[in-house]
């Protein structure tokens, strides 16, 4: 881009970038090349990042569908037909990041795990759950994100393996006040029976998720007499 901005907003790169035409289903909706020239300033770094954690969301992120929050878990937390899961394996969520084929980022950036783009792509799309492989790394994996989960309307839980491999987590859109919960209900892990070099084979676990019960924007409380009359 020309001008003091070289780095699109949201709406400059999803919407003002695009004709009316359909694109095909298998062709990138932009192509983003890391600008040339000098250093990117603070505000161009904050707009790079920012378009490429809402890159699931697409162009809903600035057609006008409320993004969910903390302060909105009521206003979407409603009883639907339809449930998105998605799955994502991302590798170690805290690397640096690596944008339009650079990663020509200040030391300010590349070293404070608070200016990342993979952990937004777990929180920041439609899907009601995600289930994330390779939740951890050497600098904490994904709960470090907590904040940023909140922040997106969304709880979850990770699952440490005692065997060497992975860890593995799963999220869910709503909060403890809607009444939303995650249960570990088991866990799988296999590895070789090799005693010198042992390697992992599997690593799963089943879970047990609440949306909770939400109507016209409250939680529905059920209380229980003990003769067993609600």
């Amino acid at each position: 881009m020309n001008g003091a901005n070289r780095v699109p907003t949201l709406q400059e790169h999803f919407l003002d970038a695009q004709d009316e035409t359909p694109l095909p289903i298998w062709r990138p909706e932009v192509f983003f090349k890391y600008p040339d020239g000098p250093d990117l300033t603070e505000k161009e770094i904050d707009r790079l990042l920012e378009l490429f954690r809402s890159w699931l969301l697409g162009k809903r992120a600035v057609q006008g569908v409320a993004m969910r929050s903390e302060q909105n878990i009521n206003d979407t937390q409603k009883d639907s037909y339809q449930l998105r899961i998605l799955t994502l394996n991302l590798g170690h969520i805290n690397r640096v990041p690596y944008i339009g084929g650079s990663s020509k980022f200040p030391k300010w950036v590349r070293t404070d795990t608070k200016y990342r783009a993979l952990p937004y792509l777990i929180f920041r799309h439609s899907a009601h759950i995600t289930c994330l492989c390779e939740a951890s790394d050497e600098y904490g994996g994904i709960a470090i994100h907590q904040q940023v989960a909140r922040d997106h309307g969304m709880i979850g839980m990770v699952v440490h393996p005692e065997i060497n491999s992975q860890s593995v987590a799963i999220f869910i859109r709503g909060d403890h006040s809607v009444g939303t919960f995650i249960e570990l209900l088991g866990q799988y892990q296999c590895e070789t029976e090799n005693k010198k070099n042992k390697f992992w084979l599997l690593h799963g676990a089943i879970f047990r998720l609440c949306h909770g019960k939400n109507t016209s924007g409250e939680f529905v409380y059920e209380f229980r007499s003990s003769n067993g009359n609600a």
